[in-house]
């Protein structure tokens, strides 16, 4: 499915972020290591499902409805993975709901952190 319905973006600029956003059915997160995961809830926030490597900083995501696939997946796990999460999505079986904060909130929270004592 590389190619065709599974594609990876590489580099894009906005317009088209948002544009391929409106256009996919999900967004799978397979990063090795995140700081905290920004590509995640971009997509939570344009209401798409989420498939993410279960890294520990993705769990606070869970609440948002994100899903999970093993850290150390074979590729077939993962195939299994997707296609589950894909018959679900079809489905209707996967609820999905945009964490709340934004980034004026974001940037107050941080300001907060690092004005701390």
């Amino acid at each position: 499915e590389f190619g065709r319905r599974l594609i990876w973006l590489d580099d894009v600029d906005d317009a088209s972020l948002v544009e391929a956003f409106q256009l996919s059915e999900g967004v799978i997160v397979g990063s090795l290591a995140e700081g905290f995961g920004l590509p995640l809830i971009e997509a939570l926030g344009h209401g798409k499902p989420v498939l993410a490597r279960d890294l520990p900083i993705f769990r606070v995501h869970e609440q948002y409805g994100v899903q999970f696939f093993p850290v150390d997946a074979t590729p077939e796990i993962l195939a299994d993975r997707i296609l589950e999460w894909h018959t679900a999505i079809r489905a209707g079986e996967v609820v999905i709901r945009a964490p709340d904060a934004n980034w004026d909130e974001s940037a107050r929270i941080l300001l907060d952190a690092v004005s701390r004592d």
